[in-house]
């Protein structure tokens, strides 16, 4: 049993363990920001059409603070909060279901004002604003990817014209940003 450790040489061993983990955690560390990027990046791409949904379920007829709830509760809007921030519209969105428990309240209890319903309007009207910029922005961004991936593989078909019909396309962009500050 002890016939294989003998020929072990412990010191090489030794430096190949530490050596390897040293490896595999600086390996580790640099790819933690694409990591977090992808992470950051697939949950915009869940919250958004989650979003979308909470919006119309706010902007029923016959919404009450009950129904928003079930639609709220069937996500994970705690850890894409965790992941986005809250400025990704979820603070709009916290401030429109607390305006609609408002108007439920006040309704009930016969005192509801006009106020209260403004509130409510302005506040699920600015979540919905803020989800359709949003939405609006990621378009954007996968059509800037889409373009760029064009650009990569003209690039690699063909490097010279798609060098030249660049710099004529940048020619032309400063030309009209020149025409415009005139």
């Amino acid at each position: 049993m002890g016939a294989w450790l003998a020929g072990v040489s412990w010191p090489d061993a030794l430096v190949g363990v530490v050596g390897s983990g040293v490896v595999g955690g600086a390996v580790w560390l640099a790819r933690l920001p694409f990591r977090r990027r992808r992470e950051r990046a697939d949950a915009l791409a869940e919250w958004i059409p989650a979003a979308r949904q909470l919006e119309l379920a706010i902007f029923a007829r016959d919404a009450t603070s009950a129904s928003v709830h079930r639609a709220w509760i069937g996500y994970p809007i705690d850890r894409w909060r965790a992941i986005l921030g809250p400025d990704m519209g979820f603070r709009q969105f916290d401030a429109a279901k607390g305006a609609l428990q408002t108007v439920e309240m006040l309704y009930e209890r016969g005192r509801l004002t006009e106020a209260a319903l403004e509130e409510h309007r302005l506040a699920r009207s600015a979540f919905a604003n803020r989800i359709r910029g949003l939405s609006s922005e990621a378009n954007a961004a996968n059509v800037r990817r889409e373009q760029r991936a064009s650009l990569r593989r003209d690039c690699l078909k063909r490097p010279l014209a798609t060098w030249r019909r660049e710099r004529h396309n940048a020619r032309m962009r400063r030309a009209r940003e020149g025409s415009k500050a005139l």
